[in-house]
């Protein structure tokens, strides 16, 4: 995990690769460097949880259908606070890339620049339509042409692409009545590993039922002598986008903040290339 640390904790400040943050920068690297906190919080209290196991394996037998259902249930859901964190976590590294866009646009000369949002957009076509106008207008064209070099759209950078698509949920749809807030339904998945004991008449594995909070992840015959033991990893993540539901919420955050970091420092040492820093 990169271990962020806040502004007041770091002389100078020095960005991660030991460079001086020039102080038309330090807003942007605070609230992606904040982020950390919360990461960290994050961390302690999913360890926490899952240290109280708080689920349990058992066999449920279909004697009609002559199947036993090896099966792993959840007794406590995740904290709910973990949504409100990740939600944090994500608000800040998204707002940290508009603040770098702003910056720059200030560095230019602009009195008052509106128009500096880092350019998202659903196609690469999407983005490169943006360099010049609409609400990157503001932004130098070197700075901008940086930022799209990162592939910030849906079949580019998956993490970048995902940070985005949070924070627009977060911000526009989601409630703290779900189990999450960054995220419209933040569950605990659950993966095992292989099993090569699969019967046609048996449905595919693993099965995971939200109503229940239970994951099927075995079917054999019931005059079958296998005894399939579990090898499940349990994890709290992102219910969306799909590209993220197979990991642990925590190592996508992690790897969205080491992206943010790369596209602040190369933002910043575009601006000091083409004369915006002093």
């Amino acid at each position: 995990m990169v271990r962020h640390r806040h502004m007041d904790d770091i002389p100078g400040p020095i960005r991660p690769d030991g460079k001086e943050i020039h102080s038309v920068f330090r807003v942007p690297w605070e609230t992606c460097i904040y982020s950390g906190r919360h990461m960290a919080e994050f961390a302690r209290i999913d360890k926490n949880y899952f240290a109280s196991s708080p689920g349990e394996d058992f066999v449920e037998v279909d004697a009609e259908a002559r199947v036993r259902h090896y099966k792993f249930r959840y007794k406590a859901p995740p904290p709910r606070i973990l949504g409100h964190i990740a939600a944090d976590v994500v608000s800040n590294l998204r707002a940290s890339l508009d603040q770098a866009a702003y910056a720059c646009a200030l560095a230019s000369g602009l009195s008052s620049p509106r128009k500096t949002y880092f350019p998202f957009g659903k196609s690469e076509a999407d983005v490169a339509r943006l360099r010049g106008t609409g609400g990157c207008a503001d932004l130098p064209l070197e700075i901008f042409d940086v930022m799209a070099s990162f592939r910030p759209f849906e079949a580019g950078n998956v993490y970048l692409w995902a940070l985005n698509k949070l924070n627009n949920a977060h911000k526009h749809r989601l409630t703290v009545t779900n189990a999450g807030s960054a995220i419209h339904a933040m569950e605990a998945v659950l993966r095992r590993m292989p099993f090569d004991f699969f019967w046609s008449d048996v449905p595919p594995m693993p099965r995971w039922d939200p109503s229940r909070q239970e994951l099927t992840w075995a079917s054999v015959n019931l005059d079958s002598e296998l005894q399939p033991k579990p090898q499940l990893q349990l994890f709290v993540s992102f219910s969306e986008p799909k590209e993220l539901t197979a990991q642990p919420a925590l190592a996508a955050m992690n790897r969205m903040g080491e992206i943010v970091v790369e596209i602040l420092m190369r933002v910043e040492d575009e601006a000091r290339c083409i004369g915006l820093l002093q």
